[in-house]
This record gives C-alpha cells, sequence and structure tokens, in this order.
C-alpha cells in the first residue's frame, strides 16, 4: 500500500476516532519520528521517550471532539515531535540551572540554615554576602525555592502571583546570584 493511500485512509480513519486507524499512522510514522528524535538528541533512550509522548499527544488530540480534525497526519506528527523536543531541551535547561545552582550555592546555604547555632566558617559568611547583595524579591524567591524547598506552585500562592512569573522571577534570581558569585 503507498503511503499516500495509507495517509487518505487514516485520515478518515481518524476523523472517526478509530483506534485501528491510529495504530495505522504509529506503523507508518513511529520509526520515522524515532529516527528524526533520535538524530535531534543522539540519545536511543531519549528518542524512545520522546516518541511515545508525541504518539500519546497525537492520541489524546484525536480523542478531544473539540479539536479539529487531522488533515495532514505527516505534518500534525513531525510538528508535535518538535513541540515535544522543545518541551525536552528546555525541561533539561530547568534542571541544570537547578542543578549549577546546587552545587555553587544551595549546600552552603544548608549548611547556614542548619544549625542556627553552628559557627559560621568563610564559605558560608560568603553565601550571607552573596544573598545580601541580592534584591529582596529575589532573596525571598531564592531562600523559598531552595533553603525551604518549596514547590513553584507553593510559591505562586505565597507571593500571590503566577506560576509563570514566578518562574521567572526564580531564573532572573539565579542569574544574577551567578552573576554575583563570579564577580567576586
Amino acid at each position: 500500500m503507498t503511503e499516500i493511500f495509507q495517509e487518505d485512509k487514516i485520515i478518515v480513519g481518524l476523523q472517526n476516532r478509530d483506534p485501528d486507524s491510529f495504530a495505522l499512522l504509529y506503523d507508518l510514522y513511529a520509526p520515522k519520528v524515532y529516527r528524526f528524535l533520535f538524530f535531534r538528541t543522539m540519545n536511543e533512550a531519549v528518542a524512545q521517550d520522546i516518541t511515545s509522548i508525541v504518539f500519546l499527544k497525537t492520541w489524546e488530540y484525536i480523542l478531544n471532539k473539540n479539536n479539529r480534525p487531522i488533515q495532514n497526519p505527516k505534518a500534525f506528527i513531525y510538528t508535535t515531535a518538535r513541540n515535544a523536543l522543545v518541551n525536552f531541551y528546555r525541561e533539561r535547561a530547568k534542571k541544570e540551572v537547578e542543578i549549577n545552582i546546587d552545587t555553587i550555592v544551595l549546600e552552603q546555604l544548608a549548611l547556614i540554615t542548619s544549625d542556627p547555632a553552628e559557627t559560621y566558617d568563610k564559605t558560608n559568611l560568603n553565601i550571607q554576602v552573596y544573598l545580601r547583595q541580592l534584591k529582596d524579591e529575589y532573596r525571598e524567591i531564592i531562600i523559598l525555592r531552595y533553603v525551604e524547598e518549596m514547590s513553584i506552585a507553593e510559591i505562586a500562592h505565597i507571593l500571590n502571583k503566577s506560576r509563570i512569573s514566578v518562574r521567572v522571577t526564580l531564573h532572573r534570581a539565579i542569574n544574577s546570584l551567578r552573576k554575583i558569585i563570579h564577580s567576586s
């Protein structure tokens, strides 16, 4: 069966939310999407995970009766794959920022907060100096996130801000703290 004929059959089936048509879609595009993602990530496990996400999101889209029917399955699948890849890199970047801050600053913050009776050494005094150089808003958000170990949602509720606003402010605070540390 040619790919064009298969796509036409898939389009009709997807409009009726037919699981067999989705299986045909999967059989036709899963290897191609995996290959596309593998060459973008150079990691088999990541490519497999993102491929799974792509087809899960596609199936969820198909089942949602409020969505428009898919007219071009190939374009839809590859757009979904690209978006999933962007989300993967975005999440990875967030984790890397948090890990970098953890290794640079947060261990020192933990020492400061672990025992108030403890005599602070030079490193602990430095972190206090770094935090004092931040704007109050930045210092507060870093302490809530990394010392008090609150989630973004909890911080948003406490500060009466949106989650996006908290993420942006936290990102700016981390960058400011990083600049202060590197300039010292």
